[in-house]
């Protein structure tokens, strides 16, 4: 915005001061706009500010309705349970008040599998391993593991990166801090019978093996003394039975004895008809009868190359049966069963299952806090008087920056509908009945103990009567009005407070290039009072000559008579 100049005319003719009082008078009268103007922009920038308190209090007061939201919700519910040691209950947002019964019939277990033996992946060099989700008939239950090396920590690091949704693997001492003896340990992820086995195929029973050639019979013999697996109760173990390249599926025969002795694997492996008509099972003693050595031996019945190797495909052989969790709800006569302990039975409220007592419900009663809410309805009680002794402010003989402005009364409109609120289809239709009084001055006054008296005669009335912000009722209708008002893109007051910082911007334009006329008409008038001032200055310095020639001339006359 552009100033007038300070330059003041300094002539030099005796009219001098008289040519600057006309240019200070012209100049004066053409910014007699401009000042009017600047008053106006401070009046608008006093409406703006006014707006921008006003917007502060319509803003806490949305800030209390939301508290009266909040102590609606689910928060500020309170569960409480008939008995701890057999449900926990959680509450949430769309909680509702009420009781519930839960009959915990069974909590579920997760199915878990241990190695069978100390994990020592040394010796072993970096492959793969199949973990198996699940019934191993089924290709799509099978995970390929391949960690960076065979260590148990780095195997149930893989299964976890890759397997972490379905199972956990942990490693596991079950020796001593002196005699360490690690297992590698699978829990499903979820409640239920989910079998998992990691499996390494290239860990082979077999290693002393003779090739067997045109006139030599194949001969291979477990390479250790036979370790039996101790089966779980009901289970059975599967081996792998090569018989030929490994690269061919079709030369692989399942075996699955009796137990896991060597007699019984010998004489599942000779019951088996296609095995039986290429290879033979025997069990030898390696050592004594007072410290035997069993091995395993297979032979084959014809002569030639035909590689033989029994492989124990499961590294998993102590595992406990998972189940999933069962329970029934409110006496409905109707089981559930779920891969999860915790469980959710009404919107807002889950439960998490800790033991299980069939036959023995469980009552989980949910109020909503009483003292929460009125809290919460005294902050708003508080924040709407703010907002109406705001507009007040603005009416009277003192009135603010806003007296007389249109947008007063619209937000006086928009507050009392607040206040005045009612609603016939509910018991409790207008405010006082939760315990807000409408006074004649415009306030709200917050008795408690008529809260107190209605939640405690009926809480459905109160939480009908408030509803929710996006479902209906007072905190609808509120919620709705004081966007309208607040919303600070399109409510009211922003789009009130934008017009005038408009206006106001237009003005300070307008201001900005007045004053350069003002300006303009300032340098005109020095230029021409300066050129006539100077006109002046040479008749005067004339008039002065000529009058001191005159005078001298006088004055010689004089002399001479």
């Amino acid at each position: 915005m552009g100033t007038t100049s300070s330059t003041l005319f300094t002539g030099s003719s005796q009219f001098a001061a008289d040519f600057q009082n006309s240019i200070t008078r012209a100049v004066g009268m053409a910014s007699l706009p401009i000042t009017q103007m600047k008053r106006d922009v401070i009046s608008l920038q006093g409406q703006s500010d006014a707006l921008g308190t006003i917007n502060t209090q319509f803003t806490a007061l949305q800030t209390a309705l939301a508290g009266i939201t909040q102590a609606m919700s689910g928060a500020s519910f309170q569960a409480d349970v008939s008995d701890s040691s057999l449900v926990s209950a959680t509450l949430g947002n769309g909680a509702m008040e009420g009781t519930y019964s839960v009959d915990v019939q069974k909590v579920g277990a997760y199915a878990m599998s241990m190695t069978a033996a100390d994990w020592d992946g040394s010796a072993l060099e970096p492959h793969t391993y199949q973990l198996w989700v699940g019934d191993r008939s089924n290709a799509a239950n099978r995970v390929d593991i391949t960690p960076a090396d065979s260590s148990a920590t780095s195997v149930a690091a893989a299964i976890n990166a890759k397997a972490g949704s379905k199972v956990r693997a942990t490693v596991v001492n079950v020796g001593s801090t002196s005699s360490p003896d690690y297992r590698i340990s699978l829990q499903s992820a979820k409640l239920g019978d989910l079998p998992a086995e990691l499996v390494d195929p290239a860990r082979s029973l077999q290693t002393q093996q003779q090739p067997g050639d045109v006139a030599t019979k194949a001969v291979s013999v477990s390479s250790n003394t036979w370790q039996e697996r101790t089966n779980p109760a009901g289970a059975k173990h599967t081996y792998d039975l090569w018989i030929g390249d490994k690269g061919d599926p079709a030369n692989r025969i399942g075996i699955t004895p009796d137990d896991n002795s060597p007699a019984k694997v010998a004489e599942a492996i000779n019951g088996n008809a296609t095995a039986a008509a290429k290879i033979h099972a025997t069990v030898v003693n390696l050592g004594t009868a007072e410290a035997p050595d069993n091995r395993l031996r297979l032979e084959a019945l014809t002569e030639g190359e035909l590689p033989l190797d029994l492989v124990d495909s499961s590294l998993q052989d102590q595992k406990t049966t998972g189940e999933l969790a069962q329970y029934e709800i409110n006496n409905s006569g109707k089981v559930v069963t779920s891969s999860s302990r915790q469980i959710s039975i009404s919107e807002g409220l889950t439960v998490n299952l800790l033991s299980a007592s069939s036959g023995h419900p469980v009552n989980i009663t949910v109020t909503r806090s009483t003292s929460a809410l009125s809290s919460a309805i005294s902050a708003f009680a508080d924040a709407y008087n703010k907002v109406v002794d705001g507009l007040d402010a603005q009416h009277g003989a003192t009135q603010g920056a806003l007296g007389g402005a249109p947008i007063v009364s619209d937000l006086a409109s928009a507050l009392a509908s607040l206040g005045t609120y009612n609603d016939s289809g509910t018991a409790a239709s207008g405010l006082s009945a939760v315990g807000l009084d409408l006074g004649s001055d415009g306030h709200l006054t917050f008795n408690q103990f008529s809260l107190i008296a209605a939640d405690f005669t009926n809480s459905s009335v109160v939480t009908n009567f408030f509803g929710s912000a996006s479902g209906g009722g007072f905190l609808k209708v509120a919620t709705d009005a004081l966007d309208k008002v607040a919303n600070s893109t399109s409510g009211m007051l922003a789009t009130a407070k934008t017009s005038i910082q408009d206006q106001i911007d237009s003005t300070n334009e307008s201001i900005a290039a007045k004053q350069e006329q003002v300006d303009a008409l300032n340098e005109r008038l020095l230029l021409q009072m300066s050129a006539a001032d100077a006109a002046i200055a040479a008749m005067e310095q004339q008039y002065s000559f000529l009058s001191s020639m005159f005078a001298a001339m006088k004055s010689a006359s004089d002399s001479y008579q």
